[in-house]
């Protein structure tokens, strides 16, 4: 039996997730927000290329041409901080859209590790989660466009656009890491105060979320498996 005691670290807490996903009895939860991650990543990524590639055109014609050696260092620090954004964008709707079964699932994961749940029967319902997880995703998108704009600012600045995938792994930690706070009726912010109060394990975790997230068909899986190993790592650190 899995306990508290057990439970992982911001390290491996992703990976924790994963397994978790081949439980029987959390399979069942996974499968509507893997199914609306794919439709997402699916619809963005054939979007991205497009504008990928017209971007890069427009990067070499910006260059002058005595500095064409720099785009071996520019333009692949740029896509990567680009591509973070993009993912974390898509991301973001898909959380939006499945908002509701992650709060399920996230309760279905402290009941099978015999963890506390948000409530004693841990039997929360799909209207229940739709009455607030919707909104309360979307608040932290709100709350979190002033990072994203510092974001998209950065990666035009060789050597500062380095911060992009930290911003962006700790607005994944911040996300993931909500879910057993918001179906305890915790505010977002104390959850966020709380999150704070342990920023190395909560940032590595939201790091790999990112890293993963960039992974082609691997990140067709990263939403549910973040959600698990994010309510494993909230209690493990006793946020």
């Amino acid at each position: 039996m899995t306990t508290a005691t057990t439970l992982p670290n911001g390290i491996n807490a992703l990976l924790f997730g994963f397994r978790l996903l081949n439980n029987k009895g959390l399979r069942q939860y996974a499968i509507i927000p893997l199914l609306i991650n794919m439709s997402i990543f699916g619809i963005g990524l054939y979007f991205m290329f497009g504008w990928v590639e017209t971007l890069r055109l427009q990067f070499e014609t910006w260059l002058p041409s005595w500095l064409d050696f720099l785009s071996y260092v520019l333009w692949p620090a740029f896509i990567l901080s680009a591509g973070v954004i993009i993912v974390y964008l898509f991301t973001t709707v898909t959380q939006i859209l499945a908002s509701p079964f992650n709060a399920i699932l996230s309760e279905k994961v402290e009941a099978q590790l015999k963890l506390p749940t948000a409530t004693e029967e841990s039997n929360l319902s799909f209207w229940q989660a739709l009455k607030s997880a919707p909104a309360r995703e979307i608040s932290k998108f709100i709350k979190s466009l002033k990072w994203i704009f510092l974001m998209i600012v950065l990666s035009f600045i060789p050597g500062l656009n380095i911060l992009v995938p930290i911003i962006a792994g700790w607005l994944m930690a911040i996300d993931y890491l909500d879910y057993p706070a918001d179906n305890r009726g915790i505010s977002f912010k104390e959850s966020l105060a709380k999150i704070h109060s342990n920023r190395f394990h909560h940032l590595t975790f939201g790091l790999l979320v990112s890293f993963i997230s960039l992974i082609p068909i691997v990140n067709l899986f990263i939403v549910p498996a973040a959600v698990a190993g994010g309510t494993a790592l909230w209690h493990n650190n006793k946020v």
